[in-house]
């Protein structure tokens, strides 16, 4: 036999050939396919062939493969083709087309998302169907089309880019013209050189009213700024600045004025530095919970308070804990800024409007005892009454009895 005269050397390489063949698309399995029918063929024709392919498989594999090779190298397929592929990858790598996909009537694999198929199958059909060459041509085809598209968009993005440019251009050129130094903000603006259109008469003189009304406004934002930084830094608070009422105030937002503005943040920052406020909001201070100090009469009777809001009843409240510390010596708090003035004022009227309900109370609590006593006094000169009543009647009735027995 032709097998006999093979050296081991040649052979091997024979063998390696097989197993090792460089094709991207010769399936893995067909080439095991191979191997077991050269096994099989060996087996029956030179014993000492197969021997010798035996011991170089179980060397090349670098494990043992046992009397049923047949098995072995079958589980090495169902192993291949465990292998599986999205659908968008086998389009991807080897450039499959609806047609393919339905002349190789593949084994497909769903779940949730993706349809997969075995890679072997897939190998197996380009191997038999397509070809080596074909798919390196269906590759460049692919890749010149991509060359092309990526180009028509590049410069299709490129004209874009170049129109609003244009377009852009013309706008700054308008504004320019009636010195309204404006490029961004408004939307008018931004269409037009998005999507484009046409820059009519209508178009125009509406951009540039708008650009009138935001420049204008601009400028009051910062003569807004201006005043009020002035005003914070006499007092040295402008690194209070970005207190959300002093932004209010510079955007326009409510009808506060600039003293209402400078006396809250001069305000906000003696409490700060003074007192526990911040502590006391922090904590939760409950607005139905705040009395006076000295008593527990201001809520019961009346709660009048020049303040309206759960923040200023809070900042009250720590004005008149640093007064109890103080021994209620206002003296001794310096120069106040005006709000604070204000609180000092309130809490000193609620302490005195406490002694005064204190008074009121006891007096009340003093007429409600002597109305007590008044009762009583009356339930007993009622008792006595009564209870000489009843002798009084005892005695008549006895009177009688005693009449009787004479008779």
């Amino acid at each position: 036999m032709v097998l006999s005269t093979f050296d081991n050397v040649i052979f091997e390489k024979i063998i390696s050939k097989i197993l090792e063949k460089k094709c991207e698309i010769d399936p893995l399995s067909m080439r095991y396919e191979t191997i077991k029918l050269l096994l099989g063929y060996l087996e029956k024709n030179n014993m000492d062939q197969y021997g010798k392919l035996r011991d170089y498989l179980e060397r090349y594999f670098k494990e043992e493969i046992m009397e049923h090779y047949e098995d072995y190298i079958d589980n090495k397929i169902y192993v291949l083709n465990e292998t599986l592929l999205m659908m968008e990858e086998v389009k991807d790598m080897y450039k499959f087309n609806g047609g393919d996909f339905e002349k190789g009537n593949f084994s497909v694999v769903y779940n949730y998302y993706n349809t997969y198929y075995r890679k072997e199958e897939i190998l197996k059909y380009l191997y038999l169907n397509v070809g080596q060459e074909k798919l390196d041509s269906k590759r460049r085809i692919s890749e010149y089309k991509s060359r092309q598209m990526k180009e028509m968009l590049k410069d299709k993005r490129e004209k874009g880019e170049r129109g609003k440019a244009e377009r852009k251009q013309k706008i700054y050129d308008l504004l320019w013209d009636a010195g309204l130094f404006i490029t961004n903000g408004l939307y008018e603006v931004d269409y037009y050189v998005e999507n484009g259109g046409e820059l009519d008469d209508k178009l125009i003189t509406k951009i540039l009213k708008k650009a009138e009304r935001m420049i204008k406004k601009e400028r009051e934002q910062e003569v807004r700024r201006e005043n009020l930084k002035e005003q914070l830094e006499r007092y040295d608070c402008w690194d209070k600045k970005k207190d959300r009422m002093c932004v209010n105030y510079i955007n326009g937002v409510g009808e506060y004025s600039l003293k209402d503005v400078v006396n809250y943040v001069r305000d906000m920052k003696w409490l700060e530095i003074n007192t526990e406020y911040k502590i006391m909001l922090r904590n939760g201070v409950q607005i139905e919970k705040y009395d006076s100090l000295l008593g527990k009469y201001v809520v019961t009777r009346e709660f009048d308070n020049i303040f309206n809001n759960y923040g200023d009843m809070i900042k009250t409240y720590a004005v008149e804990k640093l007064l109890v510390n103080k021994g209620w010596d206002r003296e001794l708090l310096g120069d106040v800024p005006p709000l604070i003035r204000k609180r000092i004022d309130e809490a000193i009227r609620k302490r005195e409007r406490n002694d005064y309900l204190v008074g009121e109370i006891e007096r009340e609590r003093e007429l409600k005892r002597e109305e007590l006593r008044e009762r009583e006094l009356e339930k007993k000169r009622k008792r006595r009454e009564e209870a000489k009543l009843r002798r009084e009647q005892d005695k008549k009735g006895n009177d009688k009895k005693v009449v009787v027995k004479e008779a």
